[in-house]
């Protein structure tokens, strides 16, 4: 039961072949679907790519549970493949794509879906991904294959999608059927690619340095050529000697004392190594590589709260940090008021979190001398009333969505770093941007089609990844241990 068309270039040309494909689910009747897929294959070396359910494991270990498959039977699905010059393509996500859904000691599922090609379109697109999705009103789950002829594309664009491992046997997924996944899909196509023509064509807004002459210059001239002036090695070897020589290694196993001590002998290579970032030369993202390890608070830990995690970075990273901090040190001072305080040495945020609810604490409860004190509260009402007057009308639930996320949700954070929340609090709030997510207004109530719990799933499992605040809460006081 196949699907066949054939790509071409913007030129009109006859560039490649796709095949949608689908096995017969009959064993004995699979030699049809063999023999039918062996006429597909174009006697010239056309580009072909191949993707389906083809009702057929390629080796034992993609399948478990029921009766083993006899050997005789994979191998005519290898051989058919060998012959029409197909290769799998691999894939990433859950390791099957299909089950039988049943709760009892029947339940089997196994790798069904392939996507396959053969050399020539192996070697007209470089980059290759191949993601298997999940299906609410399938048994044979999805396969997304993104493909590009050049890697810097998909290198510089990352895509949303993240696999869940629940997907194996939840079905509680945001896409119920394959026609609504491809109209979101072929929607985020649509808008990466129209974005990027407005992006490329952006040559900055008309006239703004009209605007911008009006605020006060805070950089000078002297701190701009200060911080554009290339990185030396004495910066490098300056921030290495600021570095404690027995903090944690990094995933390389050297602390900052082995390059201390070696200097003399790794110095160049190590100095070569960070200026070469530093001045320009591209990134190499296994620089940052990091373990994370969970230190125990105490003797005996039994919970995963009784943990601390700490980040080990390795010290190239750390220095390339190290020089670039040293040299914004001179200027931030400059550029920073001083009133924001969240920028003073350190001090963290919830410092003055504790101190502002230790003032108001004082306040409420001074009851002697004969002077005293006040607190100016914004008024958000006017804001606020401003915000119902048009939510309805011009919110989309993009929009909501940005605004519960970016501001409601943000607001009890720091409330949330120093104090635990009453859980009726925390149910509160959650009620009120489930009304506002689903556009309940003044006496007049609309239905809640999904409860707020399943809104705060993440999105590859039907949700919105709303944070379920009393979870968000405890997680953010494990810093205060």
């Amino acid at each position: 039961m196949p699907y066949q068309c054939n790509h071409k270039d913007r030129d009109g040309n006859y560039c490649w072949k796709f095949t949608g494909f689908y096995g017969h689910p009959e064993s004995v009747k699979q030699e049809e679907s063999w023999t039918l897929l062996k006429h597909l294959k174009s006697h010239a070396p056309v580009p072909w790519l191949c993707t389906g359910g083809f009702n057929e494991i390629l080796d034992h270990s993609k399948k478990e549970g029921a009766a083993i498959r006899r050997e005789s039977q994979i191998d005519d699905f290898r051989i058919t493949l060998e012959e029409c010059q197909l290769c799998d393509l691999g894939y990433t996500g859950p390791k099957f794509s299909w089950s039988n859904k049943r709760k009892d000691a029947t339940f089997t599922k196994e790798r069904l879906g392939h996507a396959v090609a053969n050399k020539e379109w192996r070697a007209l697109f470089q980059v290759v991904f191949v993601t298997i999705l999940a299906s609410c009103t399938s048994d044979h789950n999805p396969i997304y294959v993104q493909f590009s002829e050049q890697p810097s594309e998909w290198q510089s664009y990352k895509w949303g999608f993240k696999f869940e491992d629940s997907w194996n046997t939840d079905d509680d997924t945001f896409f119920t059927n394959f026609s609504a996944f491809y109209k979101v899909l072929n929607l985020m196509f649509l808008l990466y690619h129209a974005f990027s023509i407005i992006y490329s064509n952006y040559s900055g807004p008309n006239g703004v340095e009209n605007y911008l002459r009006h605020l006060e210059r805070r950089v000078m001239g002297d701190m701009n050529d200060s911080l554009l002036r290339p990185f030396t090695k004495a910066e490098v070897s300056f921030a290495l000697s600021q570095m404690h020589p027995f903090k944690s290694p990094g995933s390389d196993g050297f602390a900052a004392c082995f390059y201390q001590k070696s200097w003399a002998t790794v110095g160049k290579v190590v100095s070569q190594a960070v200026l070469h970032y530093l001045n320009g030369g591209p990134f190499n993202v296994a620089t940052n590589s990091t373990n994370i390890m969970l230190i125990p608070k105490f003797s005996s830990p039994s919970w995963l709260t009784n943990y601390r995690p700490i980040s080990l970075s390795n010290v190239l990273y750390k220095l390339i940090a190290k020089v670039l901090v040293n040299r914004l040190k001179l200027v931030l001072p400059h550029a920073i008021s001083p009133e924001q305080s969240a920028f003073i040495l350190g001090r963290l945020i919830t410092d003055n979190i504790l101190v502002a609810f230790e003032t108001l604490h004082t306040m409420d409860t001074r009851l002697k001398g004969n002077e005293g004190f006040m607190a100016l509260k914004l008024n958000m009402r006017r804001i606020w009333n401003k915000i119902n007057g048009w939510k309805e009308k011009f919110l989309l639930h993009d929009g909501k969505e940005i605004l519960l996320k970016a501001v409601i949700q943000a607001i009890p954070t720091y409330t949330m770093s120093v104090f635990k929340l009453p859980k009726s609090l925390s149910r509160d709030i959650n009620s009120s941007m489930a009304k506002f997510w689903w556009g309940h207004q003044e006496n007049v109530n609309k239905n809640a089609w999904m409860s707020w719990s399943r809104l705060g799933k993440n999105k590859g499992r039907g949700g919105l990844e709303y944070r379920e605040l009393e979870s968000f809460n405890l997680a953010l006081l494990v810093k205060q241990g």
